[in-house]
């Protein structure tokens, strides 16, 4: 699932929902077609009536009794199929049995490909919480059963809840000055969030927020946790630069950026990429208004840059392979990323999304 805030106050997101597949009971029906051809060679020419006539009193019920529409299409329909029949018989295919196993293998197709796994989309628009100015920073929990997101009342950001089967919309209990952004835990249990300059984490059945580490002195744009690990690790940027540190608390560690580097570049809004260990993230320079997306990693300093983004990159994957959704300008970009080669295609799919307030994020 897909959320994304605007400069006002909805959240607009778009769900993935599997396509239908075939009842049980169908496939038994087609199964005893099949059988029946077989073992009562005597009724298939009744057989063959009877379905003919049951698909054109349901088909004509449709049109003449639903539609009030008078059609004369039926009898072309019909007229075409005996007339494609008998070309068929007269130019050596009279056996039905080949036709029979024709269909059989085109309709069975569905369940050799993978549109079956295909996702649907749904998009709907979630309204902000009453009296609030503004909403950011939405994410969808793992599971897809919650998301939190942060409201802007006066000026003073409160992080809320949303359980994506209900319409109600309640603020998190314990969470006050609230920085910047969160990050939810695998399990969906935790989320990780920065607040009164700490780094702290709150197990949604355990109590309040406890402390995880303190954050670097002087809160910047993108301050706060935005990626969690099954290992237990947290990504979170404080003063312009990228930490690790273990989700039980201890000592951060610096990932990306030093305390040397050019007060004018920015490296925030780290993400995990499936494997746990890589990330991908953004590095801005207000100096000459650029902000490009890199990949990271736990085990080494290097870094490969990918695209050029004015947002936070996350990435998602369905049939035809991965993406990064990211923001560039006005559109929301989906670009082919492979996790492992560390590259994107140039290939990219757009859409044009106005109402955006940068840097927005995107969480998948």
């Amino acid at each position: 699932m897909d959320a994304e805030a605007d400069a006002g106050t909805r959240i607009h997101a778009a769900a993935a929902l599997p396509d239908g597949r075939w009842r049980p009971f169908e496939i038994a029906f087609w199964l005893i077609l099949v059988v029946a051809y077989f073992v009562l060679p005597g009724y298939r020419v009744l057989g063959s009536q009877i379905l003919i006539a049951g698909l054109f009193a349901v088909s004509l019920d449709l049109i003449l009794g639903y539609a009030g529409i008078v059609s004369l299409g039926h009898a072309a329909f019909f007229g075409i199929g005996a007339y494609t029949a008998g070309l068929l018989a007269a130019h050596g295919w009279g056996e039905p049995l080949t036709g029979l196993l024709a269909a059989a293998v085109y309709t069975l197709k569905p369940f050799r490909s993978n549109s079956a796994s295909r996702p649907v989309p749904m998009r709907f628009v979630i309204p902000a919480p009453e009296k609030a100015s503004q909403i950011l920073t939405p994410a969808v929990s793992p599971d897809g059963r919650m998301m939190i997101f942060s409201a802007l009342f006066d000026g003073t950001a409160q992080l809320w809840q949303r359980q994506m089967d209900s319409t109600a919309v309640q603020p998190v209990a314990g969470v006050s000055g609230l920085q910047g952004m969160h990050a939810w835990s695998p399990d969906s249990r935790s989320i990780a969030f920065a607040a009164d300059g700490k780094l702290k984490r709150l197990d949604f059945a355990a109590g309040p927020p406890r402390v995880v580490c303190s954050l670097a002195t002087g809160a910047q744009s993108g301050e706060g946790a935005s990626g969690w690990n099954s290992e237990g690790v947290i990504l979170f940027t404080s003063n312009t630069r990228i930490y690790r540190v273990s989700a039980d608390g201890g000592e951060p560690e610096p990932l990306v950026g030093s305390d040397n580097g050019d007060p004018n570049v920015q490296y925030r809004w780290p993400y995990f990429l499936p494997d746990g260990r890589r990330f991908v993230y953004s590095r801005a320079d207000k100096s000459s208004g650029t902000a490009e997306i890199y990949v990271g990693s736990l085990d080494s300093k290097e870094t490969t840059r990918l695209t050029a983004a004015d947002s936070q990159a996350i990435f998602f994957s369905n049939p035809d392979g991965g993406y990064l959704a990211f923001v560039r300008g006005n559109s929301l970009v989906a670009q082919p990323f492979d996790p492992a080669a560390r590259s994107a295609s140039s290939n990219a799919n757009t859409k044009n999304w106005f109402g955006f307030g940068l840097p927005p994020t995107l969480l998948e």
